[in-house]
Parts: C-alpha cells; structure tokens; sequence
C-alpha cells in the first residue's frame, strides 16, 4: 500500500484560505471529502493534510497550490487577480513579487 506524502504546512494558511473563500468548517470538508473533524484537526496543527488532500483542498477554496506553502497567509491578496500562470501572477501581484525576491541571492 502506498504511503501519503504530508503536506508541511502552516495551519494559519488552511484557515485563511477557508474563511477567505467563504466557506464555513462544514461546508469546506463535504467539498473536499473529509469530515469536519478531520479538517479542524489540519486548521489545528494536530494533523497534517496529504499532499493529494491539499491538492483537492486548493480546488475547493480556489487558492493556487503554492500558496499553502507560505510562512503566513498573505495581507495583500485578490483572488480575481491570481493566474495560474507563474509569470502573470509573478507579474499582478506584489506580494508573490516579494517573496520571490526574499528567497534570491
């Protein structure tokens, strides 16, 4: 049986994403397919979403999937203006500008 790859992420982001896209705790885990328990557990830390949940997670709140991936939840962002395409996003939204730079040499 194949092993689950857990998604390191920060809990902060799962609860933005959610509240941001407008969804309520139940709501969000019937759309993603798990029960509201298991999602408050990943919203807590005590738990870890799969890399594969994170993916449907990502589709249900309409957030790229890199963004779970951040530090903290973003303070600068519209979701009308995100692309699916790195250059355009990289391009549209100055707080993905940012953190590109923080991570060059």
């Amino acid at each position: 049986m194949a092993r689950s790859i857990k998604a390191l992420i920060e809990p902060s982001l799962l609860i933005w994403a959610r509240t941001t896209s407008g969804l309520s705790e139940s709501e969000a885990a019937k759309r993603i397919g798990v029960s509201a328990g298991e999602l408050e557990q990943w919203e807590s830390g005590d738990e870890k979403p799969s890399i594969s949940q994170l993916r449907k997670v990502s589709q249900v709140y309409k957030r790229h999937f890199s963004l779970f991936f951040l530090p903290k939840p973003p303070k600068e962002f519209e979701p009308r203006k995100v692309s699916l395409y790195p250059q355009t996003c990289y391009l549209r939204c100055g707080w993905l500008r940012n953190v590109v730079r923080s991570f060059t040499i």
